[in-house]
């Protein structure tokens, strides 16, 4: 967060927490009959030090193997989430401050040039996050936004300036230009 920084923009950084699928049918905890698994696309920024109270999120359903009859194995939905939202192959440091608590921006680089990175993500050490913790999509599925807002601009490590944008709503998907 901008906490603690002289004269910054309330500004603050989150991670998503608690994927699991609620709902009707609430994912692989006990008694539900969906096969269902959320996908990490980045981390979420605001121009707020409060936590969002809600984040779009895209989730997939297994419906051949969802419902009271079948026998809900998670095999066919981790096949097509390898196949069709890949984890990335490594991550590009962007910026980073060390003013406050320090931030460190990392973009995903995707695994093939038929995918893409829709967020950001960040960490308060040195060490790049786990490949694990975002996935890619495919480059057809995605569109370039327009409507991006910068939130927060400031300068970082070895004076380079930065820029933290978002697209509309109270949180959207972190991206820093550096």
């Amino acid at each position: 967060t901008s906490a603690g920084v002289r004269g910054a923009t309330p500004t603050s950084i989150w991670r998503p927490a608690d994927l699991v699928p609620k709902g009707k049918l609430q994912g692989a905890r006990r008694g539900s009959n969906a096969v269902k698994q959320r996908i990490p696309l980045g981390h979420y920024a605001r121009q707020s030090l409060e936590a969002p109270s809600e984040v779009m999120l895209l989730e997939i359903t297994d419906e051949k193997h969802s419902g009271i009859f079948v026998r809900h194995s998670m095999e066919a939905i981790r096949q097509f989430l390898e196949a069709f939202f890949p984890h990335p192959v490594r991550f590009r440091k962007v910026w980073q401050q060390h003013v406050g608590t320090p931030v460190h921006v990392w973009e995903p680089i995707p695994p093939a040039p038929e995918f893409v990175a829709l967020g950001m993500l960040s960490t308060v050490g040195e060490a790049a996050p786990s490949l694990q913790e975002v996935r890619c999509v495919p480059r057809p599925w995605a569109s370039r936004l327009e409507d991006l807002e910068a939130i927060w601009s400031g300068v970082g490590v070895e004076h380079v300036p930065a820029s933290f944008w978002t697209g509309p709503g109270s949180a959207a998907l972190l991206h820093v230009t550096a």
